[in-house]
């Protein structure tokens, strides 16, 4: 089993930076968006709830949408001495949970608004398991980057 130990989990809409393992677990149609900067061994953490900004944001969810997630996650790892050159993504969820039912698919809109973010920050994305209509959890090692996904019945996958 390739599972990583984890010493902190990330919630929805929450987000955090960190030289420690981490979790975000029941990832569905949320995105789980992990922004690495391999030399540093440092990771930003956002588990993205909506595509779009909205007025309930606050410090206390910071990752609540796409754009707000990736501008904060930039703006604290350059605070803490990254280069943003060196950034790189890697992305977990937007799945479509309520597939064969007449409603809008939240889970690409999130992974789209994420992957636009990213870009007009000039931050690529190196590794993703997206979509489909089934929940995930991801365990992080910022030292590594190394991301291990793990989806019920589907057993787990290492980005």
């Amino acid at each position: 089993m390739s599972a990583i130990s984890v010493a902190m989990t990330v919630g929805l809409g929450q987000a955090v930076v960190t030289e420690q393992p981490v979790a975000v677990l029941g990832i569905g149609s949320c995105v789980a968006v992990f922004i690495f900067d391999p030399d540093m061994g440092l990771a930003a953490v956002a588990h993205v709830v909506l595509p779009h900004d909205d007025e309930h944001a606050s410090l206390d969810t910071p990752a609540r949408s796409a754009p707000a997630a990736v501008r904060w996650a930039v703006s604290e790892l350059t605070r803490r001495g990254c280069d943003r050159r060196r950034l790189v993504a890697k992305l977990v969820g937007g799945a479509h949970l309520l597939a064969g039912v007449d409603l809008p698919d939240i889970g690409a809109a999130n992974v789209a608004a994420v992957r636009a973010a990213l870009r007009a920050e000039g931050i690529p994305v190196v590794a993703e398991d997206v979509g489909a209509d089934y929940g995930r959890t991801a365990h992080a090692d910022p030292a590594t980057g190394r991301i291990v996904v793990l989806a019920l019945g589907r057993g787990e996958r290492v980005l």
